[in-house]
């Protein structure tokens, strides 16, 4: 059954784990699809209400307490994690030139609840020290997708992006085995981690090669069709 509960991208909503142990943002992200979907049909493309709304309610259930509210309805409701996704979707908006007079303090807002600490940690983390881990990353994605920095655009980096989820899909589980059957034969353990690191990139460009950037690029060209055909726009331009 926990494969099966897997195979839905969201084993915890059936109460088994996820077969690897970095998979449990998957449960969160179809979250997000589903609530962005839905906020969507009643907002269109203006998201700074509905945010405002799922980081209300996010805030209210936490300050109920977590061992109030069932667990499955933190999950459906990205309890922990809203103001991250909001953080996100404010710079996207500002990238996009698309800011509304909501969009800054909203950023500002969701940046400062990181204050609170982390949902969950293997070792506490102070608030503070959070908070400014993640204002950093957000400040660094700032400076990355802002037109005055492809100074930033460095080809390894690139890369990088570009097989991160492949290599974010096989980093852990299979990359522990890897580096045990290495140990396993007599390897130094940090050679062995540095091949394992070389294989798992290896690997992740492989799949993004032949699976990931073709079904994306069929995706986007059916995707665009139905725009086009159905809802009356204009034809997605390739990437």
């Amino acid at each position: 059954m926990q494969i099966v509960a897997n195979l839905t991208m969201a084993p915890a909503l059936f109460g088994y784990h996820a077969v690897d142990g970095s998979y449990w943002s998957l449960t969160y992200e179809l979250t997000f699809y589903g609530l962005a979907a839905s906020a969507y049909l009643i907002w269109r493309w203006k998201p700074e209400v509905p945010c405002i709304c799922w980081l209300a309610t996010a805030l209210l259930i936490r300050a109920c307490g977590t061992n109030i509210v069932p667990e499955r309805v933190q999950i459906l409701g990205a309890v922990g994690y809203a103001h991250f996704f909001i953080i996100g979707i404010m710079l996207y908006r500002i990238h996009a030139r698309q800011v509304t007079w909501l969009t800054h303090p909203l950023l500002a807002t969701s940046l400062a609840l990181t204050i609170l600490g982390p949902t969950w940690t293997l070792r506490p983390i102070p608030g503070f020290a959070f908070f400014g881990v993640i204002t950093s990353f957000a400040i660094l994605i700032w400076v990355a997708t802002t037109a005055r920095t492809s100074v930033l655009q460095i080809p390894p980096l690139l890369f990088l992006g570009r097989i991160s989820y492949p290599l974010y899909l096989i980093h852990q589980r299979a990359g522990f085995a890897f580096i045990g059957k290495l140990e396993a034969i007599g390897m130094n353990p940090t050679i062995a981690v540095l091949v394992t690191i070389v294989f798992a990139v290896l690997l992740a460009w492989t799949i993004s090669t032949i699976i990931e950037r073709p079904a994306q690029r069929r995706l986007r060209k059916l995707f665009s069709a139905y725009r086009h055909k159905v809802v009356g726009l204009a034809p997605m331009t390739p990437i």
